[in-house]
């Protein structure tokens, strides 16, 4: 309320200024006086002030406010229905020119001046017409200076007294310059204190002597309006700059409005110069813009941090992953040798899910769905969760129709949601209990609910047990471990399937139940005979395959080279691209396996080159098995012309199965 007290506060012992302010604006186009733009607050301040007739027209019905000089001169008996009506009803006689003329000038015509228009049989008036800005970059209304009509004198000689008193007390920063040379002719007190000055220092003087950094800017706007007769409009202009105390340099903005004075034969005479102060509201909105800057260039630097986390945790675990695989090859066996299994598992799990999380956090989840039934689904989640169960001794009870329950999904990432309630399930469930899947159809709806008899779920935890990083309470020694990140993936991998996740439960030791919706899909084709994908395990039928190993981990890639040589392939190890470009050319491998973040020559380097060394029949098959497994890069290793794209730490029998696809009988692409 404070911003419209001006309007009776007694400084101009205007009548017009109190009745404009108790008048019930609601029950017009402008709505409250409390929500008028801040361009029609300051013309009604300068209007309510003026001892010259003035009034101004807002809006599609240009709905009138006028001062007292208007009341008294012009309206008469009109007043004060007048006040809030509609201009083409109070000015009737005259309305058949000025109506045009609104038009005009609302539809960004610029300013005019009507001579001699007649009010009524005795009485003829003058008005000049200007644009007002609606402060969103359009024209809210339309400024009007009146008076009767007389034979001639210029208006703003005639008037000068007037238009002093009127700026004068004005609240925003009001200017005339008059005259090629833009002699400051009025300066309000507003519009000089904008530049720590006086208005007797600034009157009488050229605009460019009081602010000569503004030459630039201002003179070429000043002359176009002169030439032109156009009113101009300039948004955040910076006029000047403050020392803040820290010792910051900070502007000062405004919007400005520049219209043409003209006299009443149409000359223009000067320039007139309102101005609106908006420096907290563009220092609000470049402090919103650095702030939001350093969020997403703090985020930029999480994600880069979590992919090069990922690729740090991932190397080391590669090798760790493929020698205990060796070890198993070569008849190892042992609870030891389990517990590493199981350990390497849970660690390339967390990992996962951290890099996970923030590819759904940025919407950097690509899915590559086809029509599957739910059940081929649960099979391979259970393939998954299997060792979990089968060391908790849980049983499983399976009630999902082999045919009926089609969705069309990413099988890689519904087996991870699938794969992830269920070890969920069995983590939270005492050894020995039972888990039971069940899958349905209602409609248009496969559903998929995974129940187990275990901790159950407090009431107040029901809510936010999707949310990141949540857990329920655990044991100091945090039996069940995890990051609280799984059922969060759940959500969002389910809802990018267009999906949604249900958790119910009864309470704390009452088990849970948590419920997949999916919409169904009737295209779901019965896998092809001898599609299902053979034993990784198994030696290679065919003749003896050539891979090429290159990893500048030694240890990862001298284990991964032991395993392939247990499974019966010939393997060539380099640690480098360059030394793998020395092997290639007699080695002549089937394919190549490369890491992609070798030093000196990086693996998209190195497979161009591998590729030009051979012609198109015996080039080897790329597959890239690296750390970086974000979306981008597998996009970037496709378009290198990599095959595969395979994340470590990888299985010797996920290697193994993409080896035997790739040299599988077919002809290498040319």
């Amino acid at each position: 309320m404070e911003d419209v007290m001006w309007l009776d506060d007694g400084s101009t012992k205007s009548e017009m200024s109190s009745q404009i302010r108790a008048f019930d604006w609601a029950t017009t186009e402008l709505g409250a006086i409390e929500r008028w733009p801040a361009s029609l607050m300051t013309i009604v301040g300068v209007l309510t002030a003026a001892a010259w007739p003035m009034l101004v027209w807002w809006g599609e019905e240009s709905i009138q406010i006028h001062n007292d000089a208007t009341r008294r001169d012009l309206l008469a008996d009109r007043h004060p229905r007048a006040l809030g009506a509609p201009a083409a009803e109070v000015w009737a006689r005259a309305w058949e020119r000025l109506g045009p003329v609104v038009m005009t000038v609302r539809a960004g015509g610029g300013s005019v001046v009507l001579d001699d228009v007649p009010l009524d049989d005795r009485r003829r008036c003058s008005f000049a017409l200007g644009p007002v800005p609606d402060g969103r970059g359009g024209i809210g209304g339309v400024l009007v200076i009146a008076r009767e009509t007389t034979a001639s004198a210029s208006l703003l000689e005639v008037h000068r007294e007037h238009l002093r008193s009127l700026f004068m007390n004005a609240p925003s920063p009001i200017a005339i310059l008059r005259g090629p040379q833009y002699i400051v002719e009025l300066a309000n007190e507003a519009m000089a204190a904008a530049f720590d000055r006086k208005p007797a220092d600034v009157q009488g003087r050229s605009a460019f002597e009081v602010v000569p950094d503004a030459r630039p800017i201002f003179e070429p706007l000043l002359a176009a309006i002169l030439a032109t007769g156009e009113t101009k409009t300039l948004k955040e202009l910076q006029y000047r700059t403050e020392v803040a105390a820290d010792g910051t340099l900070l502007g000062r903005y405004a919007n400005g409005l520049f219209a043409p004075l003209r006299d009443l034969y149409g000359n223009i005479e000067g320039v007139l110069i309102i101005a609106v102060e908006i420096t907290d509201e563009v220092r609000a909105r470049n402090e919103m813009q650095r702030l939001r800057g350093e969020a997403e260039a703090a985020n930029r630097a999480k994600d880069e941090f979590l992919a090069m986390l990922g690729h740090e945790l991932r190397n080391p675990l590669s090798p760790i992953s493929t020698a205990l695989h060796v070890m198993r090859l070569r008849g190892m066996a042992g609870h030891e040798l389990d517990v590493l299994e199981r350990q390497v598992g849970h660690l390339t799990r967390l990992v996962d899910d951290l890099l996970d999380i923030a590819r759904a956090i940025g919407g950097k989840i690509e899915l590559h769905r086809r029509d599957i039934e739910i059940a081929e689904l649960v099979d391979e989640a259970l393939e998954v969760a299997s060792p979990l169960l089968e060391q908790r001794r849980q049983v499983k009870e399976v009630e999902v129709p082999r045919r009926g329950l089609g969705v069309r999904a990413d099988r890689e990432r519904m087996v991870q949601v699938i794969s992830n309630l269920l070890t969920n399930a069995a983590k939270y469930s005492d050894p020995g209990s039972r888990i039971t899947i069940r899958g349905t159809r209602t409609d248009d709806t496969v559903r998929l609910s995974i129940r187990d008899r275990g901790a159950g779920i407090a009431p107040e935890m029901l809510a936010r047990v999707f949310d990141r990083f949540v857990q329920q309470a655990q044991t100091l020694d945090r039996a069940r471990g995890g990051l609280g990140l799984g059922l969060s993936i759940v959500r969002s991998l389910v809802e990018l399937h267009g999906g949604r996740v249900i958790a119910a439960s009864e309470g704390v030791g009452r088990g849970s139940e948590f419920t997949i919706e999916l919409p169904a899909s009737e295209r779901v084709s019965t896998p092809s005979p001898g599609s299902t994908a053979k034993d990784p395990g198994e030696r290679p039928p065919t003749p003896q395959k050539k891979i090429l190993v290159v990893d500048d981990n030694e240890d990862a890639a001298s284990m991964l080279c032991d395993a392939l040589e247990q499974l019966g392939y010939q393997v060539a190890v380099a640690y480098d691209g360059p030394s793998a470009l020395r092997i290639a050319p007699a080695f002549a491998p089937d394919v190549a396996l490369l890491d992609l973040g070798l030093p000196v020559m990086d693996g998209f380097e190195l497979a161009e080159r591998l590729r030009g060394q051979q012609p198109p029949a015996k080039r080897p098959h790329l597959v890239a098995v690296t750390g970086y497994g974000q979306d981008a890069d597998r996009q970037r290793s496709s378009s290198a012309g990599f095959e595969r794209h395979l994340v470590k730490p990888v299985t010797i029998d996920l290697v193994s199965r993409v080896i035997a696809e790739l040299v599988g009988g077919r002809e290498h692409a040319a």
